[in-house]
C-alpha cells in the first residue's frame, strides 16, 4: 500500500531532506515534548542505489534504559530477556524522531514481492556511548565495573 508523509515532495535530494529533518528536530528539542532537552545528530549518506538518513540521539535529560532489564541482563548475560530495552521516555524520544522523518518519506514497498521503494532509508537510534553511560549509571551501585562512570560511589571505590 502506497503512502506519503505530509511533507514529502518529489525531487528533493537526500542532503536537502536531511537538512529539513535536522531543522525540525532542532525545533522539537527546544519545544515541550519527548525530545525536549535532547541533542540529536542527523546525517545523510548515499547507500547502495538509495539515500539513507541516520538520526542518532546523542544526549538526553532522562534515563533511556529500562533499569530492570539492565540488571537482569547483568545477572544472567546468556539468558534471553523479554523486558523492554528502553524506558517509556526513551521509546517516546525514538518515536518522535521517527515521526518527524516519516513526514518527509514516501513508502511504496511490497513486502510479498520483496519490492522496496521509498524516498530514503531511515534509522533512528540512541548513540552507543550514551547507552553505555546510562547502563554504567544503573550498574554502578550494583556491580564493580572496570569502566568507571564517574559517580560518587565509583570515586570512593577507585580512590585507592
Amino acid at each position: 500500500m502506497a503512502s506519503s508523509g505530509s511533507k514529502y515532495q518529489s525531487g528533493r535530494s537526500g542532503a536537502e531532506i536531511a537538512k529539513l529533518i535536522r531543522n525540525e528536530i532542532k525545533a522539537a528539542c527546544k519545544a515541550d515534548g519527548p525530545l525536549f532537552g535532547c541533542k540529536v545528530s542527523v546525517r545523510y549518506r548515499s547507500a547502495t542505489h538509495r539515500v539513507a538518513i541516520d538520526i542518532e540521539i546523542t544526549e538526553t535529560p532522562a534515563s533511556i534504559l529500562n533499569h530492570e532489564r539492565v540488571l537482569a541482563v547483568a545477572a544472567n548475560p546468556y539468558e534471553v530477556c523479554r523486558l523492554p530495552r528502553y524506558t517509556p521516555q526513551g521509546e517516546a524520544m525514538l518515536a518522535a524522531a521517527q515521526q518527524i522523518a516519516d513526514a518527509y518519506n514516501r513508502f511504496e514497498s511490497d513486502i510479498q514481492t520483496d519490492y522496496n521503494n521509498d524516498a530514503f532509508f531511515c534509522s533512528v537510534t540512541f548513540d552507543y556511548g550514551l547507552a553505555q553511560r546510562h547502563e554504567a549509571a544503573i550498574l554502578c551501585p550494583v556491580v564493580l565495573h572496570p569502566a568507571c562512570c564517574g559517580c560518587a560511589d565509583c570515586e570512593e571505590r577507585y580512590a585507592a
